[in-house]
């Protein structure tokens, strides 16, 4: 349907409903894909309208206020298509998703990895995001604080992919 129409998006040059009711479903698929079967969705040469489509919706500002991330897919939401058996053969975007091969900081300014599609692409946006966050973390100490004891407490139950992000862990006293 991409290539239908003259322009990024579903029906054209504008968002319009499909890109409501697509927009997370793409978003799982793409990294569910990636994790469980090591499919790359994104930045695949045989899919350009697609990619065409996800880089125009992440250049919104309301799209990336909103946009899910890779971790969150993969640990926190079950896989929408297909099984969840790995595919043994290719743990490459395993690894990368579950932070086995994280690089710290991120890159400003290099093109995005398949797994960090929202990565900034100035000097500028990093500072203004170093500083938004610094602000956000400040302003929640306290919630944060309690938040991060969670880690060092009794795990939930049920247990969970992500333990040190376990919403039913307890906090140690």
């Amino acid at each position: 349907q991409l290539a239908v129409n003259e322009g990024p998006f579903f029906l054209g040059q504008e968002v319009t409903m499909p890109e409501c009711h697509f927009a997370s479903f793409l978003e799982r698929m793409a990294a569910s894909l990636a994790y469980f079967k090591g499919f790359q969705m994104r930045r695949n040469e045989k899919f350009p309208r697609l990619e065409e489509w996800f880089v125009a919706m992440e250049a919104r500002d309301s799209y990336r206020a909103l946009a899910g991330d890779f971790f969150t897919h993969a640990h926190d939401l079950p896989p929408q298509v297909g099984g969840c058996g790995f595919n043994l053969q290719n743990v490459d975007f395993k690894q990368t998703i579950d932070g086995g091969s994280w690089r710290l900081p991120l890159p400003v300014g290099e093109p995005p990895s398949p797994v960090e599609p929202l990565l900034l692409n100035t000097a500028a946006e990093a500072e203004a995001a170093r500083r938004e966050a610094a602000r956000k973390l400040i302003s929640n100490r306290s919630a944060v604080a309690a938040f991060c004891l969670r880690g060092c407490g009794q795990q939930g139950f049920p247990p969970v992919d992500a333990p040190l992000s376990d919403p039913r862990a307890q906090a140690s006293d």
